[in-house]
């Protein structure tokens, strides 16, 4: 059984070409919840402010990103479809 810190380093986290200082969550081809799940631990760690850039395949990341955002106030910046990937720009909620 993998510890939490190899699990966490094994995230698809990367950067945005674009937007160097957004972190992008590779979700695609998962199921709920694993985008949330992803997102969520992606985004723990960053400071409040910082943004994060989920890429998912699952049409239900939309209502479960805007129940998430809800419940952590971490805030749902824009949502859209792109040639069959759902693309969503999360930022943290500062403290």
């Amino acid at each position: 059984m993998a510890s939490s810190s190899s699990q966490e380093s094994s995230l698809p986290v990367a950067k945005d070409a674009a937007e160097p200082s957004v972190q992008v969550v590779d979700a695609r081809g998962m199921a709920c919840p694993m985008p949330i799940a992803m997102l969520a631990r992606a985004i723990r760690p960053l400071p409040g402010g910082a943004r994060v850039r989920l890429l998912a395949t699952d049409a239900a990341v939309v209502a479960d990103l805007q129940a998430w955002s809800a419940a952590t106030g971490h805030l749902l910046k824009a949502v859209a479809p792109r040639e069959g990937v759902w693309m969503a720009l999360i930022e943290k909620r500062r403290p």
